[in-house]
Order: structure tokens, then sequence, then C-alpha cells
């Protein structure tokens, strides 16, 4: 059996596929707040491997730590083979266009968070935060994974603070998402 260590950005998503039926392995999140902090969320893998050596598992990531694809090079480690979380959802080809088109990316997770990270974390005053923003995009893409209900509330209040518009996107996580996880997890049998 594999295990799949992912990041609590897809938690909704991935409980709703096993409740699905589509997906049937324990899975351990770890919270996304750990992005602001790279060199912890590695610490922090490299003891949950430990603690499940005896056993294949999935890393639900892209290159989001400093040795993430040292750890993948383990012998029973796969590694969802993405950039990202959003190219995750999105698939290569549709997050590179996104990308190229100067969209900031926002999950569900994220949208719930947006103002502790911030405001709160970052510690970013109004004026710099929004010149930052509108100066690295274009754009707020929201990927609706059709798990939540969009929040469009939370997506406007984002929108004026930063003021920079919001376009949604919808997702399907039985696409790109599930078959990244049933490869990856698959991957672990056939080695």
């Amino acid at each position: 059996m594999t295990t799949i260590i992912a990041c609590s950005i897809f938690k909704d998503e991935i409980e709703a596929l096993k409740r699905e039926g589509l997906l049937n392995h324990e899975v351990k999140y770890i919270t996304s707040m750990l992005h602001l902090n790279p060199a912890k969320l590695d610490l922090l893998l490299h003891k949950e491997l430990i603690k499940y050596k005896n056993e294949n598992i999935t890393l639900v990531y892209g290159d989001c730590c400093p040795t993430i694809l040292g750890l993948s090079q383990r012998e029973n480690v796969e590694l969802t083979p993405v950039r990202n979380c959003c190219e995750l959802l999105l698939g290569s080809e549709r997050y590179l266009r996104y990308l190229k088109d100067g969209a900031f990316f926002l999950m569900p997770e994220w949208v719930r968070k947006w103002r502790s990270i911030f405001v709160t974390f970052m510690n970013l005053k109004k004026n710099v935060a929004v010149d930052m923003m509108q100066h690295l995009h274009r754009y707020f893409l929201y990927l609706d994974t059709g798990v939540v209900p969009v929040p469009r509330e939370k997506l406007d209040e984002i929108s004026d603070y930063f003021e920079l518009p919001c376009k949604i996107v919808k997702t399907d996580i039985k696409g790109n998402l599930l078959t990244a996880l049933k490869e990856t997890t698959e991957a672990q049998r056939s080695d």
C-alpha cells in the first residue's frame, strides 16, 4: 500500500476523491502555510519520510522546498511530476498559458488564508502589496475545483485590496489531479 503525503492545499479535493471511491490511500496532510518557510517544510518532509520509511510514499507537491527532488530519489518515494499545485490541477499547457498571461493563481485554501499570508505573515503595507502584485501580475485566477462553493465575496475582497481583476476557471479534480495521483501511486507498485 502507498501512503500519500500531501500539501493541505489539496485536502478538500483529495478527500472528495476518496469519498467517491476514486482513491483508496492513507493520506497525511501537511499545512500549506509551510510554503512560507521552505526550510521548515523541508525538515518536516524529511521527518515524515523517516516515519513512513517502510512504506511506499507518494509526495503530492511540486518544487516546494530545497531538497524535494532529492527526497523523490529515495527508493520508496514518488513525487507528482509538476512544478507546483496549480499545474497539478490545470495541466502543464493550461498552467503555462495562464502564467504567461500574467495570472496570480488562487486556490480555495489560499483564498481563505489570504489576509493572514499577505497582511499578517508578510507584513506588507497595502501600497507595497498592491505595487508588488500589479508589477508582477495582470489578474487573479481562481481555480474552481468544484469541491467547495466559489467564495465570491472573498475573491471580491482580494480583487479590491490589490486593485486587480479576478477571473474564475473551472478545473476537474477527476482530470489532471486524479490522473497524477493514480500514475504516481501506481508507479510505486511497478518498481
